[in-house]
């Protein structure tokens, strides 16, 4: 019985994977494709939108995406730039845009400002300062692909949504480490899309998402985090569940639309080291949704890793029978291990040996193949993505990175 039990464990294992990971690399093919199938277009009637931009010491960044944001194909939208306490030019760069162009507008905070997040404070002020029905969240060093990217989103503010989320990806050069970074990134939106999807999103990524002002005032913001640096999504994203009614589907909404994706500029080796800690710290400032999904993936890398070994454990138990029989004929070696002592075939053999090969099959490509359809809707031009070793490797960089915070 060991001979099927093993393969059985094995494909056990891996079909738990695919229900908590792997199926999520669908979600971008299955909307983009159910979209073009239901012709979704823009409604008539379209809301004022607020676009809003927290940035810190980012005057250049804004030099270079602000122009991007002010040619949107929209018909009724503001900008509103809130600058933390910055001591580069970003407010002398923002004054002759602002005469140029009537709709972009700045806030800044007080430099005296103590005991709360610099983050919090400029959303909630650029909050109580928009005049859109919609307030459409994004950072300094990012833009939108297309100038429909206001048009896209709206087309997803339906009566009961208050909060609809983009996909945010990387542009300009990749690093040696962006491969990991890509992948890393799309697996937590991806993961976030599907708790959206089957009940509350546990995050918002602050790069690409639109929420509705009035929505955003009466859940109170972040008047239950203040103080708590790091995490805004995160935070956010508790808040607003707090005040979501139970089994509410359609309260978050997830868009991997090509026309609304946003592009975010890669950090250097210093910024990503800083985004990790501010991620892990966003991992423990969550709701209990997000710690619902963190289980869900930790139970993810074990059936990984229950499969993976299950199935080096039947390939050496085959191998180690093999290995007894030689030196000896294929036709010995086929006979010692598909048949019995009395010379006649032995069916659990065969048939565990069967499903192995078909097993291994679907194990090393199945990853691979849902990986590649979901980047085709929303990463065309990424570099080249390996699942296994990430998956594989994920627990010990995790590790790494949180000795490396500790003791760094």
């Amino acid at each position: 019985m060991l001979f099927l039990f093993l393969p059985l464990l094995s494909l056990l294992c891996f079909l738990l994977l695919y229900r908590w990971r792997l199926r999520d690399f669908l979600l971008p093919y299955r909307q983009t494709h159910s979209a073009e199938n239901n012709n979704d277009e823009t409604p008539a009637l379209l809301p004022r939108i607020s676009i809003l931009i927290p940035c810190h010491d980012q005057g250049e960044q804004l030099l270079r995406h602000l122009p991007v944001l002010l040619e949107q194909d929209y018909p009724d939208y503001e900008i509103i730039v809130c600058d933390e306490v910055s001591t580069d030019d970003t407010l002398h760069i923002l004054e002759p845009l602002e005469e140029h162009y009537p709709r972009l507008r700045h806030r800044a905070i007080p430099s005296s400002t103590r005991g709360i997040s610099y983050r919090q404070l400029s959303i909630t002020l650029g909050m109580r300062a928009a005049r859109g029905e919609w307030v459409v969240l994004t950072t300094a060093d990012a833009c939108p692909d297309s100038p429909q990217w206001l048009r896209t989103l709206a087309a997803h503010f339906q009566e009961g949504t208050q909060v609809v989320s983009g996909y945010v990806g990387y542009k300009g050069e990749y690093c040696e480490e962006s491969p990991r970074l890509v992948f890393e990134r799309l697996q937590y939106q991806l993961m976030n899309a599907r708790a959206a999807k089957t009940g509350a999103a546990f995050a918002f990524d602050l790069t690409n998402v639109a929420i509705r002002r009035d929505t955003f005032l009466s859940a109170g913001g972040y008047s239950n985090s203040l103080g708590k640096r790091g995490g805004e999504g995160e935070q956010l994203a508790k808040a607003l569940a707090e005040h979501q009614e139970k089994g509410d589907t359609t309260f978050s909404r997830n868009t991997f639309a090509p026309t609304a994706i946003v592009r975010q500029e890669m950090s250097s080796a210093t910024g990503r080291k800083i985004e990790r800690r501010m991620h892990r710290d966003a991992l423990r400032c969550g709701g209990p949704r997000l710690s619902l999904y963190i289980w869900r993936e930790a139970a993810a890398t074990i059936s990984y890793y229950l499969s993976l070994l299950s199935l080096c454990a039947y390939i050496g138990l085959r191998g180690w029978q093999l290995a007894n029989s030689l030196p000896a004929s294929i036709a010995q070696c086929v006979q010692h291990l598909y048949c019995t002592t009395a010379g006649t075939a032995d069916a659990w053999k065969i048939s565990a040996d069967v499903l192995l090969l078909l097993f291994l099959i679907a194990f090393f490509w199945l990853p691979r193949y849902l990986l590649r359809r979901s980047l085709s809707q929303i990463e065309p031009d990424a570099p080249r993505l390996h699942p296994h070793y990430y998956m594989l490797t994920q627990p010990f960089t995790h590790l790494r990175d949180e000795v490396m915070a500790r003791f760094g």
